[in-house]
């Protein structure tokens, strides 16, 4: 499979998809809710093969890749407690946006990465159904976008817990390997609890 570059483009649905696209086909990573219930604007990231970065480009690139984001802001209130490990070692303590559909819980994270890279980070229950464990049913992904370059690691299988007033969540420690067809290399490990920001900021971008 050849090297991925990721291009953005404007579209009007109200959820967000990360769609990776190769040389052999599309193949769809995942999708987030979208603003409120209008349906504001949303990103729609596609990625498209480029003919001029080749494997040897693409394995000096993820050799160089720095990605352990920048600390959070000072004071942050601590009322979150993932940890990340990895080729993408950091914590979160701060609170998460998260959004809840009629049939789907989403939290949702973004941070700066050096070199104007940028890290972000999902958890998706598909088929939510209220406040419970949900075994095996949830899915985590990590993208981190540097110099046109798309890095993935994601997991369909993760485990995670939704609380009574469906507020916060706290996730069982998932292995997330790298996503094929991506440059991403080894395996993303996450566990710990997040909880979600005020009512008024509980909402994807």
């Amino acid at each position: 499979m050849g090297v991925v570059m990721m291009d953005t483009v404007r579209v009007m649905w109200g959820r967000r998809c990360v769609i990776g696209v190769l040389a052999c086909g599309v193949f769809v990573v995942g999708c987030s809710g979208g603003g409120g219930a209008g349906g504001s604007k949303s990103d729609l990231l596609v990625t498209t093969p480029d003919p001029h970065i080749t494997a040897d480009a693409a394995a000096a690139e993820l050799t160089a890749l720095e990605c352990a984001p920048r600390p959070e802001a000072n004071g942050v209130t601590v009322v979150s407690s993932l940890v990340f490990e990895g080729p993408c070692p950091f914590s979160v303590h701060g609170a998460v946006s998260c959004a809840v559909r009629p049939d789907d819980f989403y939290a949702y994270l973004h941070r700066d990465l050096p070199d104007a890279a940028v890290l972000d980070a999902t958890l998706n229950i598909e088929n939510y159904h209220g406040p419970r464990r949900y075994d095996g049913r949830s899915t985590i992904w990590i993208q981190v976008k540097r110099n046109g370059l798309l890095y993935e690691w994601a997991s369909t299988k993760a485990t995670a817990t939704v609380s009574s007033d469906q507020r916060s969540a706290a996730i069982e420690p998932s292995a997330l390997p790298a996503w094929v067809g991506t440059p991403a290399r080894g395996v993303e490990t996450v566990r710990g609890g997040l909880s979600c920001g005020s009512p008024s900021a509980n909402s994807l971008p």
